[in-house]
């Protein structure tokens, strides 16, 4: 018989306090608890993958005769969880008897068993919290409300992830967008926003392949070096019609929906050997005058379509439309994309965020960081002697060397690093680590990284400057607002602008 002790929820406070480390950290002392409540041989934690048909073993403690291996996998249609949530019955003391039919559950000789749901924020089913032994194991109702209690721990533990990737999936697709604008405000031809938005693009979990395309005399021809199904495109384009050739919103997506599709493009999605869960889109740089170029986006069926992953083409689909726009049409249209960007939080001159952009990317960033625990470091950048460039070369020279820094933070920094124009001289640069890493250290890290994309040549039209570098200062968040932590840097920055100049002071006297 399994232990009938009754156990409070204050009795079990040590073992149901939240996990602050991985879903791993949180489960595997629960599965002892599952142990001891119910005497069965084996505890473990499945995930259930309804659209391929099978439930797999994530976490397993076992001991005894029967033993249930991490990552083995059985059909869901005959595991004894399916019919548990069928009937509603949580546990049951003589599988043979009330489920003869499990066959998959007989064979591994499982006698007795429990299973309760495991559910994510939406609803739907994660998996089972379980139970199994090869030995007759009564269960009271008390042990199943004690481990009901234990599966709300992991699905509390579950959301938090969720919350979690969710903050950082919308800044990496606020970062795409960003990036995407940036290409299409400053190219001077489609094939480079057209390449540069496919490779971003392909990079997210919902996209397997990206193909950039130019039309050119209503022909489809590569945007830059690799191939593309030229026949495939056309298709693609000719079945698709004229709404994909206009501005975009949610009723005209570039998404290529099942329902919405011609028999012609139902047929290229045979030729790509698309599943149905797989999704097809079709971003196009258009103007009045026709077609310039696209992107054929072809999906993972394993990471389908989100809202804001729609939210996100529709925004990457016009940027490229109006860079159709502004190649067609100079002057007035170009304007209006420059105040329209500038009003998003986009610095007019190099592209970057500007001041209220980056105050608003700040506090996004710190509160993801509360939820996932990790460090956010903040650096302020000045630029030293940028009057002295201004003055003997003139404003222009000094907005070419402005345009040079941040083309040089953006490529020598890491792809999830913020760097934003904090205005006039100034850049902001936020960085973002796990947590455990000595921030002494990262700051130092932070510190080089930026120092070598900026010092050096910097090309300035028909001259160039050698540039020797910029006062830094870093701050580590420790709680405080975001408005706080920006001055801490600056403080931090103005302490070593203080030591550079010592320094300079020193060198011209001796």
């Amino acid at each position: 018989m399994a232990d009938q002790t009754t156990h409070s929820e204050s009795e079990l406070d040590p073992v149901l306090a939240p996990s602050s480390g991985s879903l791993e950290d949180l489960v595997r002392p629960l599965l002892a608890v599952v142990e001891e409540l119910t005497g069965m041989d084996s505890s473990y934690l499945t995930q259930v993958d309804a659209e391929a048909g099978v439930q797999r073993i994530l976490f397993a403690r076992n001991r005894a005769d029967l033993v249930l291996q991490e990552g083995l996998e059985i059909p869901w249609d005959d595991s004894l969880c399916k019919r548990s949530l069928a009937t509603g019955r949580v546990a049951c003391a003589n599988v043979a008897e009330v489920w003869n039919d499990a066959t998959t559950a007989l064979e591994f000789g499982i006698r007795s068993y429990i299973g309760v749901p495991i559910r994510l924020a939406d609803d739907t089913l994660f998996g089972t919290l379980c139970g199994a032994s090869s030995q007759e194991r009564q269960v009271t109702e008390e042990t199943v409300r004690v481990i009901r209690l234990l599966a709300g721990l992991i699905e509390r533990q579950l959301k938090v992830e969720q919350r979690a990737n969710l903050a950082e999936q919308s800044l990496t697709r606020m970062a795409v967008a960003m990036e995407v604008g940036e290409l299409c405000m400053s190219a001077t031809e489609p094939g480079t926003a057209l390449v540069g938005t496919a490779r971003r693009l392909e990079t997210l979990p919902a996209w397997q392949q990206a193909w950039p395309f130019l039309v050119n005399n209503g022909k489809v021809a590569p945007a830059n070096d690799e191939p593309v199904p030229e026949a495939m495109i056309e298709t693609i384009i000719a079945a698709a019609g004229d709404k994909l050739l206009n501005m975009h919103d949610k009723l005209h997506s570039p998404v290529l929906n099942g329902e919405q599709q011609s028999p012609q493009l139902r047929a290229v999605r045979e030729q790509l050997n698309l599943p149905s869960a797989a999704s097809l889109a079709l971003l196009t740089a258009a103007a009045s005058e026709g077609l310039f170029g696209g992107v054929v986006l072809i999906g993972d069926k394993h990471a389908p379509l989100e809202t804001r992953d729609r939210q996100l083409l529709v925004t990457c689909s016009n940027f490229l439309s109006m860079l159709a726009g502004r190649l067609q049409q100079h002057g007035t249209l170009e304007a209006t994309n420059q105040a329209l960007s500038i009003e998003a939080g986009q610095d007019a001159l190099t592209g970057l965020p500007n001041r209220r952009r980056l105050l608003n990317l700040l506090e996004r960033t710190l509160q993801a960081a509360q939820h996932d625990g990790r460090q956010v470091f903040v650096a302020f950048v000045d630029l030293d002697n940028f009057k002295r460039i201004n003055d003997e070369h003139g404003h222009d020279a000094g907005d070419l060397f402005l345009i040079s820094i941040a083309r040089h933070l953006v490529k020598g920094l890491r792809a999830d690093d913020i760097v934003g124009r904090y205005g006039g001289d100034e850049f902001v640069v936020i960085s973002t680590t796990g947590a455990g890493r000595s921030g002494g250290e990262i700051c130092r890290n932070l510190l080089e990284r930026i120092d070598r994309a900026i010092v050096g040549r910097h090309e300035l039209g028909s001259f160039s400057v050698d540039y020797k570098g910029a006062s830094i200062g870093v701050a580590s968040w420790r709680g405080e607002s975001a408005t706080e932590l920006l001055r801490n840097a600056d403080q931090a920055m103005y302490k070593v602008k203080k030591q550079r100049s010592g320094r300079t002071q020193q060198n011209d006297h001796n």
